[in-house]
């Protein structure tokens, strides 16, 4: 079986453009997301 995550729009996750340089890189090594320590806000 498949395990598949999804999120509602409207949820209660904060918008990505309120999130701290720290906050966005976490997030991204959670979805598995390549070069996330060198993501920078801009």
């Amino acid at each position: 079986m498949t395990d598949v995550n999804l999120r509602a729009a409207g949820s209660d996750l904060p918008r990505l453009s309120t999130l701290r340089v720290s906050e966005l890189q976490a997030l991204a090594l959670e979805l598995k997301i390549p070069g996330a320590s060198k993501l920078r806000k801009g």
